[in-house]
């Protein structure tokens, strides 16, 4: 067979092949970028305007991350396959029908290596057919080959554009993502922690973040506030001076427990009490008068006001409404005698009428 025929055969398909090849590819590198921007595009909408909280906005990335990552698979999937020459030659003949199957039968004769004068005549009409033939016909136009590449490069610019736009979104997105599947290296610090304040007293919650990720990406840490076993949720502000997040109560006028919490990261469960005063429901008033007056004690319910000759012995018993620990009496000539408690209620002191 005549080794220069073949070699020109040869060439012929792999010139074809290469423009095949690049074809195939500036097509699937355009479907997969455009695929690609659809999906960033629908991320953005939905982040910016529609802001799901932050478990379905998750999912939603996932589902989007998987179907670009099999549409990407089953675009460039068919790329791994060098088109043999037969394959090549195939192609050929279904452009150029007028060939009558020379290429594909030169071709298959080239590679059993058959050496008679009729193959190498059949092999050297072949190589002689593909030799003004114009590979945009076989495969793609020039025009339809540079159109392609253009659209690769338009997808390619129309990515970048997308990304430089939803970067900080996407970011934010792919923080919270890492907030909720490594969270564990997250510490979160709650600030007052337990307290008790004065009902009706303002109170300032404060959150730490620290760790690899040290803001809460998309949403900002909750506070979840349960009373009398009713709850609800506080979305926490970040707070101007960048020292962590807020969550302000005005006046607090009733006890409350609360928890922070910030992706999957949840502290322990804090308490406020309010603090009432408590009030005095019934003050008793005992009375020791002195021997001189020939008075018998007496014990006056429910009263007060205190009217005795100077020696006599007080006893003044407060009835509170709610548990007291110790108090005082004002005396209006300035002493103030301790209150001792009795009882969880009840609070008693003892004085002398002095005047």
């Amino acid at each position: 067979m005549n080794q220069e025929h073949l070699a020109e055969l040869r060439a012929a398909l792999a010139g074809v092949r290469r423009r095949w090849v690049a074809t195939r590819a500036l097509r699937a590198v355009a479907r997969l970028l455009a695929g690609v921007c659809g999906a960033v595009t629908c991320l953005l909408v939905v982040e910016l305007w529609l802001a799901p909280p932050d478990l379905p906005m998750l999912w939603l990335a996932a589902t989007g991350l998987l179907a670009t990552t099999l549409f990407a698979a089953r675009v460039l999937w068919p790329l791994r396959e060098r088109p043999s020459d037969r394959r090549v030659a195939r192609l050929v003949e279904e452009r150029c029908p007028e060939f009558e199957d020379r290429v594909a039968s030169a071709t298959e004769l080239g590679e059993r290596g058959a050496a008679d004068a009729f193959h190498q005549l059949v092999v050297a009409d072949a190589a002689k057919k593909l030799r003004g033939v114009d590979p945009g016909r076989v495969v793609v136009p020039p025009a339809q080959l540079r159109a392609a590449l253009v659209r690769s490069v338009l997808a390619t610019v129309a990515l970048l554009v997308l990304l430089a736009f939803g970067g900080d979104p996407i970011g934010r997105v792919a923080r919270t993502a890492w907030l909720y599947a490594f969270g564990s290296d997250l510490t979160l610090a709650v600030e007052p922690g337990d307290v008790r304040v004065v009902a009706g007293q303002p109170v300032r919650v404060r959150a730490r973040l620290s760790g690899s990720v040290s803001a809460s990406a998309r949403t900002p840490p909750t506070l979840t506030l349960t009373r009398g076993g009713a709850s609800r949720l506080v979305r926490m502000r970040a707070a101007l001076d960048g020292d962590g997040y807020l969550a302000e109560f005005p006046a607090v006028d009733e006890s409350f427990v609360y928890r922070v919490s910030a992706a999957a990261v949840r502290s322990r469960a804090y308490r406020i009490d309010a603090m009432v005063a408590p009030r005095i429901r019934r003050i008793d008033v005992e009375y020791l008068y002195p021997a001189f007056t020939g008075l018998a004690p007496r014990v006056e319910e429910d009263g007060g006001d205190i009217y005795a000759p100077a020696g006599t012995t007080v006893r003044v018993t407060a009835h509170a409404d709610t548990p007291v620990v110790s108090g005082r009496l004002v005396l209006s000539d300035g002493r103030r005698p301790r209150l001792e408690p009795q009882g969880p209620e009840t609070l008693q002191a003892t004085f002398t009428v002095e005047t």
